[in-house]
């Protein structure tokens, strides 16, 4: 029977489920950079104040130097649950509904919608050769995310490892 020692305890599991952001991949690599850009179109999109900068970073989860809140919606939430939360920072700038609604449809679901590319994927250690050695430990390899499923399997591709990955559970798999 096939054993992991981890912190000194032994296991035998016949599964093993990987998140995908912080765990697979270097979740700032991907992420913060598209956060960033988003930020600055949208700020600029609501007149490029302060306030406006502030109630978006807030929103979104970000730090005054662009790094992701540990729990905000961006770090642990769906896409719809950045939606909604963005929305209601706008909402609460004093924006009508539809302003904030076409602020992010223009300006920053682009960013956070727009096709993995392969320069934003950096895998968080020797991830292929990891699921390789579960493949031939006969373990089986889920993927459990909050992030919608088409970005998710677009990164599992970039990393070489979807072949490896038995099941995908993506934030948004509840639509389907």
């Amino acid at each position: 029977m096939t054993h992991l020692l981890i912190n000194g305890h032994t296991y035998h599991p016949q599964l093993v489920v990987f998140d995908k952001d912080g765990t697979l991949v270097d979740f700032q690599q991907l992420w913060g950079q598209r956060s960033a850009a988003a930020l600055a179109a949208a700020t600029q999109a609501l007149g490029g104040t302060p306030a406006a900068a502030q109630a978006l970073r807030d929103g979104l989860g970000l730090t005054t130097d662009g790094q992701v809140v540990a729990e905000s919606v961006l770090a642990v939430g769906t896409m719809d649950e950045l939606y909604t939360a963005v929305r209601h920072a706008i909402i609460n700038l004093g924006r009508p509904a539809d302003t904030a609604e076409s602020i992010l449809r223009d300006t920053i679901l682009p960013h956070y919608l727009a096709p993995i590319q392969s320069h934003e994927i950096q895998p968080r250690g020797p991830v292929k050769q990891l699921l390789q050695t579960l493949r031939h430990a006969n373990i089986h390899v889920a993927v459990l995310t909050s992030d919608n499923r088409q970005p998710t399997l677009e990164s599992l591709d970039h990393l070489g490892i979807t072949d490896l990955v038995e099941a995908v559970v993506a934030g948004d798999d509840h639509r389907r």
